[in-house]
């Protein structure tokens, strides 16, 4: 591969479908899922038509750990102490 990967149950899914297909042989199929591809199907996953049911306790964008994360960052929008507010304050 490129650098990149499936998720186990896309992996599982491709190799299947490949086969079905006649593309590629069983033992290829069973070569192009990685053992730890393997491992994500066997933990608990939420169900995704329960989870559409659901009502969203809040809005956002994910997000991932922050850039920096040994110190928070944030704008102020009145200045503190005749501080700048255009700047960054670290807290």
């Amino acid at each position: 591969m490129q650098g990149w990967k499936r998720n186990g149950p896309a992996a599982v899914k491709m190799a299947l479908d490949m086969y079905r297909e006649k593309l590629i042989t069983r033992e290829e199929a069973v070569s192009r899922v990685e053992p730890s591809q393997l491992d994500e199907l066997l933990h608990p996953i939420l169900n995704p038509k329960a989870e559409t049911a659901l009502k969203p306790m809040a809005k956002g964008l994910p997000a991932g750990p922050a850039a920096l994360p040994d110190k928070s960052y944030l704008i102020r929008r009145k200045p503190l102490n005749g501080q700048n507010s255009a700047k960054p304050s670290s807290w």
